[in-house]
């Protein structure tokens, strides 16, 4: 997310190009590399909600990186990586006034994986989304188990197993005359 650039956003085709992502090295030297796994390099469609925030953004922030901050000291007005521990700040301080409970950023992550595993059904598609080479790596670590999962496997069940035609008579019917 951090890496990312106005020239990764497709507006026309609702998309976003994932390719990179920022490595923060000793002495706190950040770095823009490729992504770790050629599965990491993907295009992402996007929601009209979402393309009509970035849309927004872009608007207010006329530079090169979608999440990027103004530098400071001699670096004053040039546009620069944003720092991890400064996002993680302002996350938690956005849950705080929000009044929700403080979560890690990464669980956002696992949230979304989650609920489109469960609405969607596609292993596949959520997979490929989250730059997995493996839907075993999405099963094994996203998928978890919650108990309407159970409900929802009994009603399919029953819907498949459901006759389609009526059961033959059986043998102690009375003889028509």
């Amino acid at each position: 997310m951090l890496a990312l650039e106005w020239a990764d956003v497709d507006f026309a085709a609702g998309a976003v190009n994932v390719k990179k992502s920022i490595r923060t090295e000793k002495g706190g030297v950040t770095r823009v590399k490729e992504t770790k796994t050629p599965a990491g390099r993907r295009r992402i469609r996007l929601t009209a909600r979402t393309l009509e925030a970035l849309a927004a953004r872009r608007r207010l922030n006329g530079g090169r990186l979608v999440f990027g901050t103004p530098g400071r000291g001699k670096r004053r007005g040039e546009e620069r990586y944003p720092r991890k521990n400064a996002v993680l700040a302002t996350f938690q301080l956005l849950l705080t006034k929000a009044g929700l409970p403080k979560v890690r950023f990464h669980d956002l992550r696992h949230t979304h994986a989650t609920l489109a595993l469960a609405e969607t059904k596609n292993i596949k598609a959520v997979s490929s989304r989250l730059g997995h080479g493996d839907i075993t790596l999405t099963l094994n670590v996203y998928a978890h188990y919650l108990p309407a999962h159970e409900d929802e496997y009994v009603a399919a069940m029953e819907k498949l197993l459901q006759p389609t035609q009526p059961p033959p008579p059986t043998m102690n019917a009375s003889p028509v005359e």
